[in-house]
């Protein structure tokens, strides 16, 4: 069974640590970045505020919870992608939408991780799709109506790593299309990415990050 610590968001199953999609990507290989340190930093804390309203705002819980006024405007536009696209979306044969929620300067990174998010969406609730395309056959939710899944985790038994889904939008359970994308939110407007490369490409490079993750947890050198 998987298992989420909240306070030092790591994961374990079955009792046991596995790594999470960010531990992996942080650990593996270095990726070039013109900010300081602290900028990175403040931009990260900015992200999970951001993270945190959004989920409690889907939870309609936001009233417990005290945040930035600037992070208002982010919401705003968070409010506004759900009411724009979701139904354009579903009005276009969508079934089923994966969001993973992005807050400052985009880095062609953000699809590797979507793609190990995919991957675990498709291991545990549909047949593993071919590389030439998203469209998967339903194992689970067929009674499900519209709904959406908040902060959905999940661990690859394959590969041995798990992961938190921002959003999962189940539009309509007969229907097999499939999307994944980044929203990206900004202060004065939100961004939708759709991946550039195959699925497989992206997964193929996150897997190799990967199998440096697991080289270097074995050569102690990463702590924890």
């Amino acid at each position: 069974m998987l298992k989420f610590n909240q306070k030092d968001h790591t994961y374990t199953w079955k009792d046991s640590p596995v790594p999470g999609v960010s531990e992996i990507m942080e650990h593996s290989v270095p990726f070039l970045s013109y900010a300081s340190d602290e900028a990175m930093y403040k931009s990260n804390q900015f992200g999970k505020v951001v993270h945190k309203v959004t989920e409690l705002s889907d939870k309609n819980r936001l009233s417990q919870y005290n945040y930035p006024e600037e992070v208002q405007d982010y919401l705003n536009q968070w409010k506004l992608f759900k009411k724009e696209i979701i139904p354009e979306l579903k009005k276009n044969g969508y079934g089923s939408i994966l969001c993973d929620i992005k807050t400052g300067a985009f880095s062609p990174k953000w699809f590797l991780q979507l793609a190990a998010y995919e991957r675990l969406w498709f291991e545990n609730n549909f047949s593993i799709p071919s590389p030439k395309s998203i469209n998967v056959s339903r194992r689970k939710w067929k009674k499900k109506k519209t709904s959406i899944h908040i902060e959905s985790k999940f661990y690859s038994w394959q590969y041995k790593y798990a992961g938190t889904i921002d959003r999962i939008f189940i539009l309509n359970s007969k229907t097999p299309k499939h999307a994944s994308i980044i929203v990206q939110l900004l202060h004065d407007r939100y961004r939708i990415r759709f991946p550039v490369n195959p699925h497989m490409m992206d997964f193929n490079v996150f897997l190799s990050m990967k199998n440096i993750f697991d080289w270097k947890k074995a050569n102690n050198l990463i702590r924890g």
